[in-house]
């Protein structure tokens, strides 16, 4: 009986063998693939050490600045936008301790006129009995073409909330560098910093 097993076991092993090699030719075209695709997709990477910062007038972030984006002072918050216009992500810092209140009241501050409600989405609301994060969507885009998000974090007796509203498909085009920024603001830059999102 054991010589049976091991002649059988001899026999499927070019089968084996041979369906191993065609996974791992597949893995190795779905990487080529999927690295081109991201190259030709992302408008720009710049190094970290190329890339210029915001810093806050009052010290309670720094937020990075990609290539080809620009920072403007606003009142009462900074607006982070492409040169053609098409994505901005405006932060704005709010006293307070509700994440989602202070969503209501940056929204107020970037755009006086906004009117809207958020789309329905269970992950977009904060965890049952937390609000010290937040994350809506007014807008998918789906419709009009415009992606409209509001994330906010409560840090002490702050709360820091990032604005992104731009063309859907710019988004998708520019997503890596919409990741710096979203990702890479550092609350408070003379303390330790940490990151908001």
């Amino acid at each position: 009986m054991g010589q049976e097993c091991e002649v059988g076991m001899l026999r499927r092993w070019p089968r084996v063998t041979s369906l191993g090699f065609a996974l791992i030719g597949v893995a190795c075209l779905v990487w080529v693939l999927g690295t081109s695709a991201a190259s030709a997709i992302q408008v720009s990477t710049p190094e970290a050490a190329d890339e210029a910062m915001y810093y806050d007038p009052n010290g309670l972030f720094a937020a990075p600045i990609p290539t080809n984006w620009i920072a403007e002072d606003q009142d009462g918050y900074v607006r982070i936008v492409t040169q053609d216009e098409q994505i901005s992500i405006s932060i704005v810092v709010v006293a307070g301790s509700s994440a989602t209140t202070a969503i209501g009241d940056a929204i107020q501050i970037v755009s006086d006129d906004f009117q809207g409600t958020p789309v329905p989405d269970p992950q977009a609301t904060p965890a049952a009995g937390d609000d010290s994060v937040a994350l809506f969507t007014f807008d998918d885009g789906s419709s009009g073409g415009t992606l409209i998000q509001v994330y906010a974090r409560v840090v002490g007796g702050n709360v820091f909330v990032m604005v992104l509203r731009g063309d859907l498909e710019t988004i998708k085009l520019r997503q890596v560098q919409v990741d710096k920024i979203w990702q890479g603001v550092l609350i408070d830059t003379e303390a330790a910093a940490t990151p908001v999102a």
